[in-house]
């Protein structure tokens, strides 16, 4: 997605909701400015505990 003012986190969700079960929309959405900002491992997998990390710190 580009970087657009109008796409906020509610219209996400509410298109996800007219696709999905609720049980799979997200409770939470985070905007990251690029890929280079999703923390990776050594071995270039997701590194999981630090996106936690990243999600709680952009929640606050």
């Amino acid at each position: 997605m580009s970087s657009d003012a109008s796409i906020t986190a509610d219209n996400i969700r509410a298109m996800l909701r007219e696709r999905l079960s609720p049980y799979k929309v997200p409770r939470v959405i985070v905007f990251l400015e690029s890929r280079d900002e999703v923390p990776m491992t050594p071995s270039t997998k997701v590194d999981k505990r630090r996106l936690a990390e990243l999600i709680e710190a952009r929640r606050d």
